[in-house]
């Protein structure tokens, strides 16, 4: 009996280590966000510059992201569940609120992810133009309507 114990003990860590294992190396698909890079936010009228910092994080199975602002920030954390092809990234923003987006696997150049937390109010299409930049566009739907974003950022050496 304790060998049956041991081999399901053993398949079940051996399961773990793969799938943890898969994650990570679907997320090193964002490899090339890993860095410091300079934003530029643009909604409407109002533009606003920030910094972006991007790190993996919990043995590279999470891609952490930091942004900072005159006055804020934000987290980010990045992650690829691959039982499911799903991408999954928590934002956490200095008002304390909690941001929870889903998205389909699309490929390593192109993120399109819906807000699951706190209602599907929220679409981002994040583009890797080339090696050094990326952008984000953003639509934000209310109940009085709806706003769009949009981000350029450029890899700082």
């Amino acid at each position: 009996m304790k060998l049956g114990v041991f081999a399901l003990a053993l398949i079940a860590f051996a399961t773990l280590g793969i799938r943890q294992s898969a994650a990570a190396d679907r997320l090193q698909a964002l490899s090339y966000l890993v860095g410091s890079w300079h934003c530029t936010y643009r909604v409407g009228a109002t533009v606003q510059s920030y910094g972006a910092v991007f790190a993996f994080t919990q043995g590279g199975n999470w891609l952490h992201e930091t942004d900072t602002w005159s006055g804020g920030g934000d987290e980010g954390y990045y992650t690829f569940d691959p039982t499911h092809h799903l991408w999954t990234v928590d934002v956490l923003d200095s008002g304390r609120g909690t941001t929870v987006l889903h998205g389909p696997d699309l490929g390593a150049s192109k993120l399109d992810l819906r807000s699951v937390l706190p209602n599907g109010g929220l679409h981002t299409v994040t583009v890797k133009v080339d090696a050094t930049h990326f952008t984000v566009a953003a639509t934000q739907t209310t109940a009085s309507g709806s706003t769009t974003s949009n981000d350029r950022c450029t890899k700082t050496p």
